[in-house]
Protein backbone atom coordinates (compact mmCIF):
# COMPACT_ATOMS: atom_id res chain seq x y z
CA UNK A 1 0.00 0.00 0.00
CA UNK A 2 1.21 3.75 -0.76
CA UNK A 3 2.45 5.31 2.49
CA UNK A 4 0.05 8.35 1.76
CA UNK A 5 -3.24 5.85 1.01
CA UNK A 6 -5.00 5.47 4.48
CA UNK A 7 -7.48 3.07 4.33
CA UNK A 8 -11.06 4.30 4.16
CA UNK A 9 -12.34 2.10 7.74
CA UNK A 10 -10.66 2.96 10.70
CA UNK A 11 -11.29 0.87 13.63
CA UNK A 12 -10.83 3.08 16.95
CA UNK A 13 -10.87 0.79 19.90
CA UNK A 14 -9.47 2.65 22.70
CA UNK A 15 -9.22 -0.12 25.94
CA UNK A 16 -7.73 0.98 28.97
CA UNK A 17 -4.10 -0.66 29.83
CA UNK A 18 -3.23 -2.66 32.87
CA UNK A 19 -0.66 -0.32 34.67
CA UNK A 20 -3.75 1.79 35.04
CA UNK A 21 -5.99 -1.18 36.60
CA UNK A 22 -5.18 -0.46 40.08
CA UNK A 23 -3.80 3.46 40.12
CA UNK A 24 -6.90 4.30 41.92
CA UNK A 25 -8.76 5.65 39.00
CA UNK A 26 -11.08 3.07 37.49
CA UNK A 27 -12.43 5.40 34.89
CA UNK A 28 -9.92 4.53 32.67
CA UNK A 29 -11.85 1.87 31.86
CA UNK A 30 -14.74 4.15 30.74
CA UNK A 31 -13.03 7.14 29.37
CA UNK A 32 -10.43 5.96 27.66
CA UNK A 33 -13.19 4.55 25.25
CA UNK A 34 -14.84 7.76 25.37
CA UNK A 35 -11.86 9.79 23.97
CA UNK A 36 -11.41 6.96 21.51
CA UNK A 37 -15.50 7.94 20.51
CA UNK A 38 -14.51 11.47 20.48
CA UNK A 39 -11.96 11.29 17.47
CA UNK A 40 -14.96 9.94 15.38
CA UNK A 41 -16.32 13.30 14.10
CA UNK A 42 -12.69 14.48 13.30
CA UNK A 43 -12.16 11.39 11.10
CA UNK A 44 -15.34 11.99 9.59
CA UNK A 45 -14.50 15.34 8.85
CA UNK A 46 -11.32 14.29 7.29
CA UNK A 47 -13.44 11.70 4.86
CA UNK A 48 -12.87 8.72 7.03
CA UNK A 49 -15.20 6.22 8.43
CA UNK A 50 -14.79 5.48 11.96
CA UNK A 51 -16.08 2.21 13.45
CA UNK A 52 -15.98 2.82 17.21
CA UNK A 53 -15.15 -0.16 19.86
CA UNK A 54 -16.66 0.60 23.06
CA UNK A 55 -17.82 -0.85 26.44
CA UNK A 56 -21.80 -1.46 27.07
CA UNK A 57 -22.43 1.85 29.04
CA UNK A 58 -25.24 4.21 28.82
CA UNK A 59 -22.94 7.23 29.48
CA UNK A 60 -20.88 6.49 26.43
CA UNK A 61 -23.89 5.58 24.34
CA UNK A 62 -25.45 9.62 25.30
CA UNK A 63 -22.05 10.78 24.27
CA UNK A 64 -22.39 9.18 20.81
CA UNK A 65 -25.60 10.66 20.34
CA UNK A 66 -24.56 13.95 21.33
CA UNK A 67 -21.58 14.12 18.43
CA UNK A 68 -24.16 12.57 16.46
CA UNK A 69 -26.62 15.75 16.91
CA UNK A 70 -24.19 18.70 17.07
CA UNK A 71 -20.86 17.60 15.25
CA UNK A 72 -22.55 14.98 12.34
CA UNK A 73 -25.59 16.46 10.97
CA UNK A 74 -27.80 13.91 12.56
CA UNK A 75 -25.89 10.76 10.71
CA UNK A 76 -25.53 7.74 13.39
CA UNK A 77 -21.56 6.34 14.02
CA UNK A 78 -20.42 2.68 13.86
CA UNK A 79 -20.63 1.77 17.07
CA UNK A 80 -19.97 -1.98 18.38
CA UNK A 81 -20.70 -2.23 21.77
CA UNK A 82 -18.57 -5.19 23.95
CA UNK A 83 -20.61 -7.40 26.73
CA UNK A 84 -18.14 -5.11 29.50
CA UNK A 85 -17.12 -7.77 31.28
CA UNK A 86 -13.66 -7.13 31.49
CA UNK A 87 -11.87 -3.68 33.01
CA UNK A 88 -9.54 -4.30 29.90
CA UNK A 89 -11.84 -3.91 27.12
CA UNK A 90 -9.59 -5.47 24.80
CA UNK A 91 -10.01 -8.43 26.85
CA UNK A 92 -13.91 -8.48 25.84
CA UNK A 93 -13.13 -8.17 22.09
CA UNK A 94 -11.00 -10.70 22.23
CA UNK A 95 -13.71 -13.02 24.04
CA UNK A 96 -16.27 -12.15 21.33
CA UNK A 97 -17.29 -13.94 18.51
CA UNK A 98 -19.83 -11.92 17.14
CA UNK A 99 -17.36 -8.97 16.77
CA UNK A 100 -13.70 -11.03 15.75
CA UNK A 101 -16.51 -12.55 13.06
CA UNK A 102 -17.28 -8.46 12.03
CA UNK A 103 -14.19 -7.46 12.10
CA UNK A 104 -12.76 -10.58 9.88
CA UNK A 105 -15.59 -9.16 7.62
CA UNK A 106 -15.01 -5.45 7.30
CA UNK A 107 -11.11 -6.48 6.80
CA UNK A 108 -12.04 -8.99 4.04
CA UNK A 109 -13.79 -6.59 2.02
CA UNK A 110 -11.53 -3.85 2.71
CA UNK A 111 -8.45 -2.75 4.15
CA UNK A 112 -8.60 -1.69 7.46
CA UNK A 113 -6.80 0.67 10.31
CA UNK A 114 -6.43 -0.08 13.64
CA UNK A 115 -6.19 2.72 15.99
CA UNK A 116 -5.83 1.49 19.51
CA UNK A 117 -4.86 3.48 22.56
CA UNK A 118 -2.43 0.77 23.22
CA UNK A 119 -0.94 -1.89 21.24
CA UNK A 120 -0.47 -4.04 24.23
CA UNK A 121 -0.54 -8.04 24.18
CA UNK A 122 -4.36 -7.80 25.24
CA UNK A 123 -4.24 -5.88 22.19
CA UNK A 124 -2.69 -8.12 19.59
CA UNK A 125 -4.01 -11.15 21.26
CA UNK A 126 -7.17 -10.27 18.75
CA UNK A 127 -5.74 -7.92 16.28
CA UNK A 128 -2.54 -9.91 15.49
CA UNK A 129 -5.29 -11.94 12.72
CA UNK A 130 -6.00 -8.89 11.35
CA UNK A 131 -3.00 -7.48 10.81
CA UNK A 132 -1.58 -10.83 9.57
CA UNK A 133 -4.35 -10.35 6.60
CA UNK A 134 -3.72 -6.68 5.56
CA UNK A 135 -4.99 -4.76 8.74
CA UNK A 136 -3.08 -1.71 8.95
CA UNK A 137 -1.81 -0.80 12.67
CA UNK A 138 -1.53 2.82 13.96
CA UNK A 139 0.54 2.03 16.96
CA UNK A 140 4.01 1.17 18.63
CA UNK A 141 4.13 -2.37 20.45
CA UNK A 142 4.36 -1.59 24.06
CA UNK A 143 7.82 -2.80 25.12
CA UNK A 144 7.85 -2.56 28.46
CA UNK A 145 10.91 -4.82 29.47
CA UNK A 146 13.15 -2.81 26.50
CA UNK A 147 15.31 -0.92 29.18
CA UNK A 148 16.60 1.87 25.65
CA UNK A 149 12.30 1.81 24.57
CA UNK A 150 12.07 5.72 23.68
CA UNK A 151 8.52 5.31 24.60
CA UNK A 152 9.19 5.11 28.46
CA UNK A 153 10.79 7.15 30.90
CA UNK A 154 13.85 3.81 30.38
CA UNK A 155 15.04 5.29 27.27
CA UNK A 156 16.13 8.75 29.16
CA UNK A 157 18.62 8.11 31.27
CA UNK A 158 21.43 5.33 31.53
CA UNK A 159 21.00 2.07 34.04
CA UNK A 160 22.44 2.10 37.19
CA UNK A 161 23.21 -1.50 36.65
CA UNK A 162 24.53 -0.68 33.58
CA UNK A 163 26.22 2.21 33.14
CA UNK A 164 28.26 2.25 30.04
CA UNK A 165 25.86 1.50 28.01
CA UNK A 166 24.08 5.15 26.95
CA UNK A 167 20.79 5.87 26.76
CA UNK A 168 18.28 6.22 23.64
CA UNK A 169 18.50 10.56 24.60
CA UNK A 170 22.08 10.28 23.95
CA UNK A 171 22.41 9.07 20.83
CA UNK A 172 19.41 10.95 19.66
CA UNK A 173 20.94 14.54 20.71
CA UNK A 174 18.07 15.19 22.81
CA UNK A 175 18.48 17.62 25.86
CA UNK A 176 17.33 15.77 29.27
CA UNK A 177 17.23 16.19 33.01
CA UNK A 178 20.60 14.47 34.73
CA UNK A 179 19.30 11.36 36.14
CA UNK A 180 19.51 7.45 36.16
CA UNK A 181 17.10 4.55 35.79
CA UNK A 182 17.27 2.71 38.96
CA UNK A 183 15.27 -1.02 39.47
CA UNK A 184 15.54 -1.00 43.50
CA UNK A 185 15.61 1.42 46.42
CA UNK A 186 18.72 0.00 46.39
CA UNK A 187 19.46 1.13 43.40
CA UNK A 188 17.49 4.65 43.48
CA UNK A 189 20.20 5.83 46.36
CA UNK A 190 22.87 5.20 44.06
CA UNK A 191 21.58 7.33 42.09
CA UNK A 192 21.20 10.04 44.04
CA UNK A 193 24.67 9.41 44.75
CA UNK A 194 26.05 9.42 40.86
CA UNK A 195 23.79 12.69 40.69
CA UNK A 196 25.27 14.50 43.97
CA UNK A 197 21.93 15.20 45.23
CA UNK A 198 18.57 13.63 46.89
CA UNK A 199 17.09 16.79 45.36
CA UNK A 200 15.15 14.70 42.62
CA UNK A 201 12.26 13.59 41.44
CA UNK A 202 11.26 9.75 40.85
CA UNK A 203 9.60 8.64 37.65
CA UNK A 204 8.08 5.63 37.85
CA UNK A 205 9.38 4.78 34.25
CA UNK A 206 5.99 3.19 32.47
CA UNK A 207 3.11 5.63 34.18
CA UNK A 208 1.79 9.00 33.08
CA UNK A 209 -0.47 12.10 33.82
CA UNK A 210 1.99 12.37 36.91
CA UNK A 211 0.74 10.01 38.86
CA UNK A 212 3.04 8.43 41.32
CA UNK A 213 6.27 11.24 40.42
CA UNK A 214 7.44 12.30 43.94
CA UNK A 215 9.59 15.13 44.62
CA UNK A 216 12.31 14.57 47.18
CA UNK A 217 14.92 16.77 49.19
CA UNK A 218 16.72 13.78 51.90
CA UNK A 219 17.59 10.07 52.19
CA UNK A 220 14.44 9.66 53.68
CA UNK A 221 12.08 10.65 51.20
CA UNK A 222 13.50 8.05 48.64
CA UNK A 223 13.49 5.29 50.77
CA UNK A 224 9.95 6.22 51.85
CA UNK A 225 9.10 6.24 48.08
CA UNK A 226 6.50 3.68 47.22
CA UNK A 227 7.37 2.06 44.25
CA UNK A 228 4.59 0.35 41.70
CA UNK A 229 4.26 -2.82 41.05
CA UNK A 230 5.21 -3.96 37.55
CA UNK A 231 2.40 -4.43 34.99
CA UNK A 232 2.59 -8.11 33.88
CA UNK A 233 5.83 -8.90 35.58
CA UNK A 234 6.07 -11.38 38.24
CA UNK A 235 4.33 -11.20 41.51
CA UNK A 236 5.21 -8.43 43.62
CA UNK A 237 7.94 -7.35 40.54
CA UNK A 238 8.54 -3.08 41.77
CA UNK A 239 8.36 -1.06 38.81
CA UNK A 240 11.70 0.83 37.39
CA UNK A 241 11.70 4.19 38.70
CA UNK A 242 13.79 7.38 36.61
CA UNK A 243 15.43 9.20 39.40
CA UNK A 244 16.33 12.74 38.09
CA UNK A 245 17.98 15.55 39.48
CA UNK A 246 15.43 18.54 40.30
CA UNK A 247 15.21 21.24 37.43
CA UNK A 248 15.14 24.80 38.24
CA UNK A 249 12.37 25.19 35.71
CA UNK A 250 11.56 28.90 34.56
CA UNK A 251 8.15 30.23 35.85
CA UNK A 252 5.79 32.93 35.08
CA UNK A 253 2.56 34.37 36.87
CA UNK A 254 1.13 30.91 35.61
CA UNK A 255 3.47 28.50 37.36
CA UNK A 256 6.14 26.80 35.49
CA UNK A 257 6.59 26.73 31.84
CA UNK A 258 5.70 23.63 30.85
CA UNK A 259 4.68 22.59 27.02
CA UNK A 260 4.57 19.86 24.83
CA UNK A 261 4.46 18.79 21.33
CA UNK A 262 2.23 15.91 20.08
CA UNK A 263 2.81 13.05 16.71
CA UNK A 264 1.17 10.75 15.07
CA UNK A 265 3.99 8.47 13.45
CA UNK A 266 6.94 10.84 12.30
CA UNK A 267 4.19 14.05 11.81
CA UNK A 268 3.98 16.55 14.34
CA UNK A 269 0.24 17.34 15.02
CA UNK A 270 -0.55 21.07 15.53
CA UNK A 271 2.08 23.21 17.19
CA UNK A 272 3.51 23.27 20.34
CA UNK A 273 1.27 24.03 23.24
CA UNK A 274 1.17 25.13 26.89
CA UNK A 275 0.45 22.24 29.31
CA UNK A 276 -1.45 23.27 32.23
CA UNK A 277 -0.57 21.23 35.53
CA UNK A 278 -2.22 21.70 38.53
CA UNK A 279 0.30 21.16 41.83
CA UNK A 280 3.77 19.97 41.00
CA UNK A 281 2.74 16.79 38.34
CA UNK A 282 -0.60 17.10 37.55
CA UNK A 283 -1.71 17.29 33.80
CA UNK A 284 -5.29 19.29 33.83
CA UNK A 285 -5.31 20.26 30.32
CA UNK A 286 -3.10 22.62 27.54
CA UNK A 287 -3.15 26.06 25.47
CA UNK A 288 -2.55 26.70 22.02
CA UNK A 289 -0.42 29.16 21.26
CA UNK A 290 1.98 28.02 23.87
CA UNK A 291 2.76 31.78 23.74
CA UNK A 292 6.40 31.29 24.26
CA UNK A 293 9.16 33.23 21.55
CA UNK A 294 9.56 31.62 18.34
CA UNK A 295 13.16 30.43 18.87
CA UNK A 296 12.18 28.77 21.84
CA UNK A 297 9.43 26.87 19.97
CA UNK A 298 11.75 26.15 16.53
CA UNK A 299 14.73 24.66 18.93
CA UNK A 300 11.54 22.40 21.01
CA UNK A 301 10.47 21.13 17.21
CA UNK A 302 13.68 20.76 15.77
CA UNK A 303 14.65 18.16 18.79
CA UNK A 304 11.41 16.55 19.01
CA UNK A 305 11.72 16.47 15.02
CA UNK A 306 14.90 14.88 15.55
CA UNK A 307 14.08 12.75 17.60
CA UNK A 308 10.89 11.33 15.46
CA UNK A 309 13.27 10.56 12.81
CA UNK A 310 15.80 8.00 15.04
CA UNK A 311 13.07 6.47 17.28
CA UNK A 312 10.73 6.50 13.73
CA UNK A 313 7.61 5.50 15.31
CA UNK A 314 4.52 4.25 13.74
CA UNK A 315 1.70 5.88 15.75
CA UNK A 316 0.86 8.72 18.14
CA UNK A 317 2.40 10.13 21.33
CA UNK A 318 3.84 13.28 22.70
CA UNK A 319 6.92 14.88 24.22
CA UNK A 320 6.71 17.14 27.34
CA UNK A 321 9.25 19.94 27.27
CA UNK A 322 10.15 22.67 29.97
CA UNK A 323 11.63 25.89 29.75
CA UNK A 324 15.37 25.81 31.58
CA UNK A 325 17.13 29.01 31.22
CA UNK A 326 15.45 30.23 28.36
CA UNK A 327 15.87 26.69 26.54
CA UNK A 328 13.70 23.57 25.92
CA UNK A 329 14.31 20.49 27.57
CA UNK A 330 12.60 17.09 27.41
CA UNK A 331 11.16 15.99 30.54
CA UNK A 332 9.39 12.82 29.22
CA UNK A 333 8.56 11.03 26.30
CA UNK A 334 4.44 9.19 26.50
CA UNK A 335 5.22 6.63 23.56
CA UNK A 336 2.68 4.35 22.30
CA UNK A 337 -0.62 6.08 23.01
CA UNK A 338 -2.65 8.92 22.26
CA UNK A 339 -1.76 11.74 24.90
CA UNK A 340 -4.85 13.49 26.29
CA UNK A 341 -3.81 16.58 23.66
CA UNK A 342 -4.14 14.16 20.69
CA UNK A 343 -8.09 14.73 20.44
CA UNK A 344 -8.22 18.52 21.30
CA UNK A 345 -5.86 19.04 18.61
CA UNK A 346 -7.90 16.85 15.81
CA UNK A 347 -10.53 18.65 16.90
CA UNK A 348 -9.21 22.17 16.55
CA UNK A 349 -8.27 20.69 12.79
CA UNK A 350 -11.07 19.75 12.01
CA UNK A 351 -13.72 22.03 13.47
CA UNK A 352 -11.56 25.10 14.23
CA UNK A 353 -8.54 25.30 12.15
CA UNK A 354 -8.80 29.60 12.04
CA UNK A 355 -9.76 29.76 15.85
CA UNK A 356 -6.41 32.38 16.82
CA UNK A 357 -6.63 30.99 20.51
CA UNK A 358 -7.32 27.78 21.93
CA UNK A 359 -7.69 26.50 25.70
CA UNK A 360 -8.98 22.65 26.83
CA UNK A 361 -8.80 21.74 30.53
CA UNK A 362 -10.36 18.28 32.12
CA UNK A 363 -12.00 18.19 35.67
CA UNK A 364 -12.12 14.26 37.29
CA UNK A 365 -13.40 15.05 40.16
CA UNK A 366 -16.78 13.04 40.54
CA UNK A 367 -18.04 15.79 43.07
CA UNK A 368 -18.38 18.40 40.51
CA UNK A 369 -20.24 16.49 37.52
CA UNK A 370 -23.32 15.37 38.12
CA UNK A 371 -25.09 16.50 35.02
CA UNK A 372 -25.40 14.75 31.71
CA UNK A 373 -24.08 15.74 28.39
CA UNK A 374 -27.07 16.63 26.83
CA UNK A 375 -27.80 19.10 29.87
CA UNK A 376 -24.27 20.60 29.86
CA UNK A 377 -25.19 21.91 26.15
CA UNK A 378 -28.38 23.27 27.10
CA UNK A 379 -26.51 25.23 29.61
CA UNK A 380 -23.96 26.23 27.47
CA UNK A 381 -26.29 27.48 24.39
CA UNK A 382 -28.68 29.71 27.02
CA UNK A 383 -25.95 31.40 28.23
CA UNK A 384 -24.57 34.68 26.54
CA UNK A 385 -20.95 35.38 26.63
CA UNK A 386 -20.78 38.81 24.52
CA UNK A 387 -24.02 38.68 23.32
CA UNK A 388 -23.55 35.44 21.76
CA UNK A 389 -24.60 31.52 23.43
CA UNK A 390 -21.32 30.36 24.60
CA UNK A 391 -21.69 27.12 23.17
CA UNK A 392 -19.13 26.33 20.55
CA UNK A 393 -20.60 27.73 16.92
CA UNK A 394 -18.62 25.82 14.00
CA UNK A 395 -19.39 29.03 12.05
CA UNK A 396 -17.78 31.79 13.74
CA UNK A 397 -15.28 28.65 15.40
CA UNK A 398 -15.53 30.50 18.83
CA UNK A 399 -17.13 29.20 21.86
CA UNK A 400 -17.33 26.17 24.33
CA UNK A 401 -18.05 22.26 23.51
CA UNK A 402 -18.00 19.26 25.74
CA UNK A 403 -14.81 17.71 24.19
CA UNK A 404 -15.49 14.32 26.61
CA UNK A 405 -18.13 14.44 29.31
CA UNK A 406 -18.69 11.40 31.02
CA UNK A 407 -21.22 12.19 33.84
CA UNK A 408 -19.72 11.46 37.59
CA UNK A 409 -16.95 10.39 36.30
CA UNK A 410 -14.31 12.62 33.78
CA UNK A 411 -14.82 15.71 31.52
CA UNK A 412 -12.74 17.51 29.18
CA UNK A 413 -13.88 20.98 27.55
CA UNK A 414 -12.54 22.92 25.31
CA UNK A 415 -12.80 26.75 24.33
CA UNK A 416 -12.30 28.88 21.37
CA UNK A 417 -11.52 32.48 21.48
CA UNK A 418 -10.11 35.76 19.92
CA UNK A 419 -7.20 35.68 21.81
CA UNK A 420 -5.85 33.42 24.96
CA UNK A 421 -7.49 36.15 27.54
CA UNK A 422 -10.56 35.65 26.01
CA UNK A 423 -10.72 31.76 25.17
CA UNK A 424 -9.79 31.49 29.26
CA UNK A 425 -12.45 33.73 30.07
CA UNK A 426 -14.96 31.58 28.22
CA UNK A 427 -13.76 28.59 30.15
CA UNK A 428 -14.08 30.16 32.92
CA UNK A 429 -17.76 31.37 32.66
CA UNK A 430 -18.74 27.43 31.57
CA UNK A 431 -16.92 26.24 34.68
CA UNK A 432 -19.53 28.37 36.58
CA UNK A 433 -22.28 27.10 34.84
CA UNK A 434 -21.15 23.41 35.12
CA UNK A 435 -19.15 22.82 38.06
CA UNK A 436 -20.80 23.00 41.35
CA UNK A 437 -18.54 24.10 43.64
Amino acid sequence: MNAETKPNQIIIAHSSLAEYEFDGDDGDRYYLPARGLADAPAFIKDGRTPVVIVPSYQPIRDLAHFYERTLNGGKQFDIVETDDNHYLMDRDIATSDTILADLNKRNGNEVIELYPYGVTDEFLSWAQPLIDKGAVLVGDKKRYLDTRWWGHKGGLHRWVDNLHCPSFAEKSGMIVADGFVARNKDEMLEACDLLGTHNVMLKPYILSGGFDMKACSTPEDVADYKIPLMPGGKKGEEMPVAVEKLLDIDKDQHGELAYSLQFTGTRLVGKLTRQLVHGVTHWVGNQIPAETSDEFEKEAIDMVQNFLSKGAPQGPGGVDIVSVKGKPVIMEINGGRPTGAHNPKMFKEAFAPKAPATIFEKEDNVDLLGTNVETVWDRLSTKNYKRSPLAFNPKTQLGVYPLVWMKNMWSMLISFGMDMNDSKARLEEAKKILYSR
